[in-house]
């Protein structure tokens, strides 16, 4: 349960400005009086709304089919004929699940920024910008946002509330009083005065602090942590007559106690004899909102007056908070208790009620801790419109469709028997609408037999009329547009998949940027309470890019600056995998994707969640981010200083100078050393992985604390890239060695001959010429005469013939 804590001692507890009337028998006269004018104007003319509420709640919780709507009883059942059917559409569920799932994809986030140019701005923005996620997870801003959503959906309309819960923790510190000067506190502060007393500066000495009862004195401090309520408009009462939220100036909190809840609780228990407890509240919004958990799909026709038990007793408790006044210049929160007979509720001591506004800013200001977003602005009103109120008309004509369709289908679709009159018919079998039935009749005084009249089947333009009436719904609902993670079909170019994604959230722009506005200052009020009530130090366990765990604490003291809040850049629309494939598709299609780079293919198998595909190159990722968080560690222990390079000394004036300094130790050599290059390691992954982390802001901030540390990522480094030029070496060239060779060698050995002419690129010789003292014998002597005789006239003489030679 989210409570209210008081300011410090610096703030009465008792409520400001608020003066009871001299010889006044009630004490809480005039604060009675105030919250009643109050609660007349946050509760004038409010029935108007409550009307499209509630009416949008039944039709998602399947209860349609409604009529006249009464101020006291809610909305009443429509009067339908006898035995007319009343079918519901489940659209308006529909509608509220895809668009519910849009926002759920959108990851919403802020950006811390100082505001003013001083160190402890920037500190504040620092510390502040790392706190939010802690925040986020602390409150369960998943859960949060997933109920807010729906009031923002389907009424319109949502305001979160930021509080702070002690979660029932406490601790205890003593007092202690100083025996120089009597001065009494605690004993952490003297602990911060280097246990000297504040006040006096003496080293005591102190003795226990004890109260009227010689029991010891102790300071009760809750140990919580910052609460954010998503509120729907039925639990919030406030002016209508407001054009703006940042002009409401009050409003009221609406909750619903039991009697057990009174009776658990110390604080409350003296009010059990004086509140009037009751089974049902009396105010109108606080019944509809008690209804809502018994009203299912399966039963959907309690009405909105009534909860559906009858044992449970408790009260209403309306809450009234006001922004400063001349009146109440710190603000005012009042509690009462009870409708008829309201009760004010003293919780000084525990919350500081009544009293003023409990929370504030850096400045000491009174902070304002309740955010409202509206889904569809309406100009004129803060409330907005929701959006199953377009579409409200068309869900009826649906119903009332399909109400025709299935009457239809029931009276006249089905065959009957006609007979004329007088005429007596006896059927052989159970039912006349058995199939193969047998029936004997006698003829009528007019003759005749019984005839089959065949059903009709509804008209076809009927169908077509029930598509139009859904696709109408979707566009007033705007889920048509939405792709909902599915491909749509013969689409492959990334610019027409974006281009129907953008349409598809165009609809959708002013309640995107509605619910990351009320997010902004959610986070706004998280911190500023964090930074008021949160403990000194929290310590977080937070998950490392190396899947390891780290713990980030975080001072309240880093808190004290003046900052301010953004949305972070891109955190309003949604991401879906779909998107994100298109444009991966479409880089990599203008080549601005290289899967050849380790890193870049490492990011897309990331992006898209399967990594469990390379194993082996997120290992080696993984590897290298565990060394790097170990270097931190390392690099900051006293083993680190024995392997830094000595100081070199100044070079003295003497011409011959002093020996050079002896090289460092290698660092390679103590065993807990993190940046040992081993043989199995993929020596690309490991320097990009070094690269990105030399310069990310952690790397940064350790350079600035610890500058030794870049002397051994710059020696690391250097043995990557050592071991990366090597890979990239050409292999060496084969030795060359010469022969000498003489003329008598190449004479006598004709593969000698060969060899040198191949080295040298000179042709070989021909067999032809090899052999050319050697006169042809056998069949070369036979070819060869062949080719003589046949060589044709001119080109080589034919022997003349004997007798004609010897004739000469």
């Amino acid at each position: 349960m989210a409570t209210v804590l008081e300011r410090p001692a610096a703030f009465a507890n008792k409520a400001p400005a608020v003066v009871t009337p001299g010889g006044a028998k009630d004490p809480d006269k005039a604060l009675l009086e105030g919250y009643d004018r109050a609660k007349r104007e946050c509760f004038a003319d409010r029935w108007r709304y409550e009307r499209v509420w509630t009416k949008a709640l039944h039709y998602v919780n399947m209860r349609q089919w409604l009529g006249t709507y009464d101020r006291s009883r809610g909305w009443m059942d429509a009067r339908v004929a006898q035995g007319v059917p009343r079918p519901v559409t489940s659209k308006p569920k529909e509608g509220v699940q895809a668009i519910r799932a849009m926002f759920t994809a959108a990851t919403l986030g802020v950006d811390v920024r100082p505001l003013t140019n001083d160190v402890k701005s920037v500190t504040t923005a620092t510390t502040a910008d790392k706190l939010a996620p802690v925040l986020y997870t602390a409150n369960e801003m998943d859960l949060v946002l997933q109920e807010g959503d729906f009031w923002f959906i389907v009424c319109g309309n949502v305001i979160y509330h930021v509080s702070y819960d002690d979660d029932g923790r406490y601790i205890k510190v003593p007092f202690n009083v100083c025996a120089a000067c009597g001065y009494e506190t605690t004993v952490d502060e003297i602990a911060k005065a280097k246990q000297l007393c504040p006040q006096c500066g003496k080293p005591g000495p102190f003795t226990p602090a004890l109260k009227e009862d010689n029991t010891p004195k102790l300071d009760v401090r809750p140990q919580g942590h910052t609460v954010t309520t998503p509120l729907s408009p039925l639990e919030v009462a406030f002016p209508f007559m407001r054009p703006r939220w940042r002009d409401v100036d009050r409003l009221i909190r609406m909750r619903w106690r039991t009697k057990a809840y009174y009776e658990s609780h110390p604080a409350l228990q003296e009010y059990v004899s004086r509140i009037r407890f009751a089974k049902n509240s009396n105010e109108r919004s606080l019944q509809i909102f008690q209804s809502l958990p018994f009203q299912t799909e399966l039963n959907p026709n309690i009405g909105s007056g009534g909860t559906g038990s009858g044992d449970e007793e408790g009260v209403a408790e309306y809450e009234l908070w006001e922004k400063p006044t001349p009146a109440h210049p710190d603000g005012f929160v009042l509690r009462v208790a009870g409708d008829s007979n309201p009760v004010v509720l003293h919780l000084e001591d525990a919350e500081g009620l009544p009293g003023p506004l409990p929370y504030h800013d850096a400045k000491g200001d009174p902070l304002w801790t309740f955010h409202h977003a509206a889904y569809e602005h309406v100009g004129g009103r803060v409330l907005g419109s929701g959006a199953l109120e377009p579409a409200m008309g068309k869900f009826d004509q649906l119903n009332r469709l399909d109400s025709l369709v299935e009457m239809m289908m029931t009276r006249m679709a089905i065959p009957q028997i006609l007979k004329p009159k007088g005429q007596e018919i006896h059927w052989l079998g159970d039912s006349p609408a058995m199939p193969g039935l047998i029936a004997e009749y006698s003829p009528a005084p007019g003759g005749g037999k019984p005839e089959q009249w065949p059903g009709q089947d509804p008209p076809r333009a009927w169908v077509l009329l029930r598509e139009q009436f859904v696709e109408e719904i979707d566009a007033a609902l705007g889920t048509n547009d939405i792709l909902r993670g599915r491909k749509p079909p013969n689409v492959e170019a990334f610019s027409a998949m974006q281009l129907l994604v953008e349409a598809g959230e165009a609809r959708f722009a002013g309640a995107f940027k509605a619910r990351a506005l009320a997010f902004r200052d959610v986070s706004k009020s998280q911190i500023e309470i964090e930074r008021e009530f949160g403990p000194d130090t929290r310590v977080q366990a937070i998950v490392t890019p190396a899947r390891g765990y780290s713990f980030a604490t975080f001072a309240k003291a880093d808190l004290d600056g003046e900052v301010t809040f953004a949305v972070a850049d891109g955190s309003t629309k949604p991401k879906t995998q779909l998107a994100e494939r298109a444009s991966i598709e479409h880089l990599k299609q203008f080549g601005g994707v290289d899967m050849n780079d380790p890193d870049t293919k490492y990011a897309v198998y990331q992006k898209l969640g399967q990594t469990d595909l390379i194993p082996a190159t997120d290992n080696q990722h993984q590897c290298a981010l565990q060394n790097q968080e170990q270097f931190m560690t390392w690099v900051t222990s006293p083993a680190a200083k024995a392997f830094l390079p000595p100081m070199a000394p100044p070079a003295p004036a003497a011409a011959g100078g002093m020996a050079p300094p002896p090289p460092p130790p290698d660092p390679s050599t103590d065993p807990t050393y993190p940046f040992n290059l081993q043989p199995w390691y993929d020596v690309r992954i490991h320097r990009v992985e070094l690269v990105k982390w030399s310069v990310s802001d952690e790397a940064i901030d350790l350079f600035k604390r610890f500058p030794p540390a870049r002397y051994f990522v710059g020696k690391y480094l250097g043995e990557l890239d050592s071991k990366l030029a090597q890979a990239a070496a050409p292999p060496p060239e084969q030795p060359k060695v010469s022969y000498s060779f003489g003329a008598e060698d190449m004479a006598a050995d004709p593969a000698v001959r060969d060899v040198f002419l191949q080295a040298q690129n000179l042709p070989l010789p021909t067999p032809a010429a090899a052999g050319a003292g050697t006169p042809p014998q056998g069949a070369a002597l036979a070819m060869h005469n062949s080719n003589q005789n046949s060589a044709p006239v001119g080109n080589t003489p034919q022997p003349g013939s004997p007798a004609i030679t010897a004739g000469r």
